[in-house]
């Protein structure tokens, strides 16, 4: 098991949430040309930007006010793997939930969570999306704070009393204060939230196994650690191509740069189930997204930033990518 395996494992476990909740995956497909289910199986590593055009297609074809709070409760354990045994052996319930928000970045790169005491003493899980040209998506948000709960049931931590949430003020608040049976505020903007009671929280939990929870917490912390040297390397490397001209950028280019054989970057890029091109794509539709929420260029000087020698061919790779023009996407409401 790998980082990059447990993170698709629970892409692939919402997207099966989403097929059992009548949600057309086939629909997601064709409108967005970019996301394959057969790839994502495969191990395809999905970025942020396209996670969320996924939810947000998928809200859109569910009209489901409740969707993402179905998703987070049909919670799928089989790709925690050695995540399980740390999560129920940790040996407070203070640290079980450090615990739960370090194992929940190995599943989510599009979202910084941290665990903090807010001053009236209670334990508050905090949830800050990282910054794309597409928004968060609101379902997204909550189907991440249901499955945190799902998670800690499941693990046996049900002994923290659940206090209220903060989520995003689009949402029907009414009706899922009735589902987590817990006041919960809104929010324009992040982070958001989920409160709990601090008592007994440095207590010690009976029938923990503390030599089991060590050998697999110093194997988790491998993952963790192996996980952010693949988001440094990704992030660099996307930072060279800006330098060196997106779509002029080469994998020699980049290697050289690095100080690295360009066998080498290429098989630790196949390792993080990538590649240079991939990459590059990314990087570019990123930037091209941004450059049309600004306004400030005409599309013919971006797709000319971008290395294009005529903008017919960003045109059509921008359709590619996303299935409408670049004149039509920056009409969507999913861009920031």
């Amino acid at each position: 098991m790998n980082h990059q395996f447990i993170a698709n494992t629970f892409i692939n476990g919402f997207i099966v949430a989403l097929q059992h909740l009548g949600v057309e995956i086939a629909r997601i497909e064709s409108e967005l040309p970019d996301f394959s289910v057969a790839q994502v199986r495969e191990g395809q590593r999905v970025d942020i930007n396209l996670m969320r055009q996924v939810w947000h297609k998928a809200e859109e074809i569910s009209q489901d006010p409740l969707l993402g709070y179905k998703v987070g409760a049909n919670l799928n354990l089989k790709g925690l793997g050695a995540l399980t045994p740390v999560l129920m052996h940790s040996p407070t319930l203070r640290s079980s939930m450090h615990n739960l928000a370090n194992c929940y970045n190995l599943i989510s790169e599009g979202t910084k969570l941290k665990v903090v005491d807010d001053e009236d003493g209670a334990i508050v899980f905090r949830f800050t999306p990282c910054y794309s040209p597409i928004r968060e998506n609101s379902q997204q948000i909550v189907s991440q704070i249901t499955s945190m709960l799902t998670m800690g049931r499941l693990m046996g931590n049900d002994q923290h009393t659940l206090l209220r949430l903060r989520l995003p003020e689009d949402l029907d608040i009414e009706l899922l204060s009735q589902k987590f049976r817990v006041p919960v505020e809104t929010a324009s903007v992040p982070p958001y939230c989920i409160w709990f009671s601090a008592e007994n929280s440095d207590d010690e939990i009976p029938g923990c196994d503390k030599h089991f929870y060590q050998l697999n917490k110093a194997y988790v912390d491998e993952l963790l650690s192996k996980r952010n040297a693949a988001s440094n390397l990704v992030d660099t490397i996307k930072v060279l191509i800006v330098d060196k001209g997106y779509l002029n950028a080469t994998v020699d280019d980049i290697a050289e740069a690095l100080d690295i054989n360009k066998r080498n970057l290429q098989r630790q890029l196949t390792e993080e189930k990538t590649t240079f091109r991939q990459l590059k794509e990314e990087i570019i539709k990123e930037r091209s997204l941004l450059q049309i929420i600004k306004d400030e260029d005409t599309i013919a000087k971006i797709a000319a930033d971008l290395g294009y020698s005529e903008v017919s061919a960003f045109h059509r790779a921008f359709k590619g990518w996303f299935g409408v023009t670049p004149k039509d996407y920056s009409r969507n409401p999913a861009i920031q």
